[in-house]
């Protein structure tokens, strides 16, 4: 994804796979929306098969649980 694009995106985060217009293809604008005005804490990692999310730190009781499954659901049903 050039920078001219979508700088908003280009400036936070960065895309690598070895099929850059499948890549590009997969990240709609709409998607591209959801990715820069949600500002994600964590890392999003995908490919064909499985999308992981990943935040750094550590869920002490049912709630922290709750509300990460509740942001990872927001996070499938935008990217997928």
């Amino acid at each position: 994804m050039e920078r001219g694009q979508c700088p908003e995106f280009a400036a936070h985060y960065w895309l690598r796979g070895t099929d850059r217009a499948a890549v590009t293809a997969f990240l709609s604008p709409e998607k591209l929306r959801f990715i820069e005005t949600t500002k994600l804490e964590g890392t999003v990692a995908t490919n064909a098969n499985y999308l992981v999310y990943f935040e750094d730190g550590v869920l002490l009781g049912e709630e922290d649980f709750d509300f990460f499954i509740v942001k990872v659901d927001k996070i499938v049903a935008n990217l997928l």
